[in-house]
């Protein structure tokens, strides 16, 4: 009945392709479940690896005055690249060993604004020791975790919450950093404009019942291992917009030869620009080239400099939660506005994907969007990107300079009344004291 069906809708020719492709099972049946198998082996040892491991939470208390400019901020996230702990296959694919990977957190708790670092428990000393090196006078303190506790219930709570993604894909186009706001120069206070100080004044704002959390996931980029973009041909994982976990296919980007690079993207382009210079009908290049415009001079440099720095898989997530009665809609604009002024002629953050359906009929009853909350809160408190079941449809690759724009410590010129600072510099004893 199949085979008439087959043959009378789609022909003669295509029921004996599928008859061909039947009869072929012993061959490719084998091969497809060990593709499977391997992949979902994989992701078990490296979930058992995920729960083996004991995580921190860093806060980092500032003084009044911060003379460092985010250049410091960006030779500690300089060390956060490495590639150790998974070295051999035995211990990617048997121990399930992966790099570490952090979350660089900006969190309002009711008006009350925090810096927080993610991490092993194992980095623990090591990363305050780094922030000493270059912030001798703040403190770090390991404190517990402000998501505990918090779950997202429809009938006390609201929220809404979005992913971060770049304006254009090509990861090697830089967004607006702190050198392009002049802060590299160490401008005095007065001079000073922070981009980073509108999102403290947004998390100021917060008042009683209010959260706002912004969460920056970053994990060491290896050069023609790790696609900027996107994924494998499949995974497991979760797909925001159905709101659903499972297993999916994503052949964006995807390649069987080659796992594109951002390098390739700047290359690329560069020779894009360097080859619209000639006329199209030399194809030797005989003919005296056009001059090179000031302002593809300009993109060129660019993103030289910006693939000569160091890599970092980057996944950025932020959720605005309160309670019914104090949740204020508005505040869904500052949410996800507040990268737009990192934004660059080249390149910018802009939100993708984000709680909520454009039309009623597309969630009966609300449970979409309900299930779609909780999945953002799950996957927050999990501190999840890179892997499964969790893994980031929206990632991206960014440099130090870029990270340490968008997460950075200011100085004085933000003024936000509800960001605790420490009142008081710390000194040494003196050393005429009496034993």
């Amino acid at each position: 009945m199949l085979s008439d069906f087959i043959k009378q809708f789609f022909g003669n020719a295509t029921l004996q392709i599928l008859s061909f492709v039947f009869y072929l099972y012993p061959i490719w049946l084998p091969i497809v479940l060990s593709i499977i198998f391997w992949d979902m082996w994989v992701h078990y040892v490296r979930n058992a690896f995920f729960a083996s491991i004991k995580y921190t939470l860093l806060e980092i208390k500032m003084p009044t005055v911060i003379d460092k400019p985010p250049h410091a901020m960006e030779v500690i996230i300089d060390s956060f690249w490495q590639i150790g702990g998974e070295t051999t296959f035995y211990d990617r694919y048997w121990l399930g060993k992966t790099r570490p990977y952090y979350s660089l957190e900006l969190v309002s708790i009711e008006g009350e604004v925090h810096f927080f670092i993610w991490t092993r428990e194992s980095e623990k000393d090591i990363i305050e020791s780094r922030i000493y090196s270059q912030y001798p006078g703040v403190e770090v303190y390991e404190v517990p975790d402000y998501t505990t506790g918090v779950e997202f219930d429809e009938k006390t709570k609201k929220m809404c919450a979005c992913i971060f993604k770049l304006v254009n894909p090509n990861p090697a186009l830089p967004i607006k950093t702190y050198v392009d706001f002049g802060l590299d120069q160490s401008p005095k206070e007065e001079f000073k404009v922070d981009p980073i100080t509108p999102i403290l004044e947004f998390l100021g704002s917060l008042g009683p019942g209010e959260q706002a959390w912004y969460q920056i996931g970053i994990y060491t980029h290896k050069a023609g291992a790790d696609r900027p973009k996107a994924h494998k041909w499949f995974d497991w994982g979760f797909d925001l917009e159905k709101s659903a976990i499972g297993f999916y296919i994503d052949t964006k980007g995807a390649s069987f030869f080659k796992k594109g690079d951002w390098q390739d993207f700047a290359a690329k382009e560069i020779k894009k620009i360097r080859d619209s210079l000639y006329d199209k009908d030399d194809p030797k290049h005989e003919r005296f080239p056009r001059i090179m415009t000031k302002g593809e001079g300009e993109k060129i440099a660019a993103m030289e400099r910006t693939t000569s720095k160091p890599a970092f898989n980057v996944g950025i997530r932020a959720i605005y939660i309160a309670d019914k009665d104090k949740y204020i809609g508005s505040r869904k604009n500052s949410l996800y506005g507040a990268f737009r002024h990192f934004n660059s002629m080249y390149n910018g953050l802009k939100p993708g994907n984000f709680t909520g359906y454009d039309n009623p009929w597309q969630d009966f009853l609300g449970i979409g969007e309900n299930a779609q909350k909780k999945l953002y809160v799950e996957s927050y408190k999990k501190r999840a990107f890179f892997f499964s079941p969790y893994i980031l449809k929206e990632q991206f690759v960014m440099n130090a300079e870029e990270l340490a724009t968008l997460f950075h410590f200011p100085g004085a010129v933000a003024t936000t009344p509800t960001f605790t600072r420490i009142p008081s510099k710390k000194s040494e004893a003196p050393s005429n004291l009496p034993v």
